[in-house]
């Protein structure tokens, strides 16, 4: 089984499609505030956490998306390099306290999870 669902949002800076369609990073943002709280609709009880992606949206970017249903800021990751090439600006490190700090910094308690929660 799956233990969360983690949307992805598109990093459109440095690759052939990204240059095709030229997507507004404000439409992005929206529409990825919007996936969490449909993903929780839509899944229900079968998947019950959403993960977030700091590594895509930034740390607080990432930490709003805790407002829309989103309950997994997720980890400190090292060495990230696919959204890296792709123009991202964020993905190489953050530490626990960092992590921590995003969290607390839009009103929510962080607790550290397990691998299954």
């Amino acid at each position: 089984g799956f233990t969360e669902f983690v949307p992805l949002c598109f990093v459109p800076h440095e690759n052939p499609l990204g240059h095709d369609i030229r997507p507004d990073p404000h439409a992005v943002a929206s529409k990825t505030a919007r996936i969490y709280p449909l993903a929780r609709l839509f899944f229900g009880e079968s998947i019950r956490h959403l993960q977030t992606s700091w590594v895509k949206l930034g740390p607080e970017a990432a930490a709003e998306q805790l407002h829309y249903g989103c309950d997994d800021f997720g980890g400190t990751l090292f060495e990230e390099s696919i959204t890296r090439s792709s123009g991202g600006a964020f993905g190489e490190v953050m530490s626990p306290a960092e992590i921590e700090t995003a969290i607390s910094g839009v009103g929510k308690k962080p607790k550290q999870r397990r691998t299954i929660y």
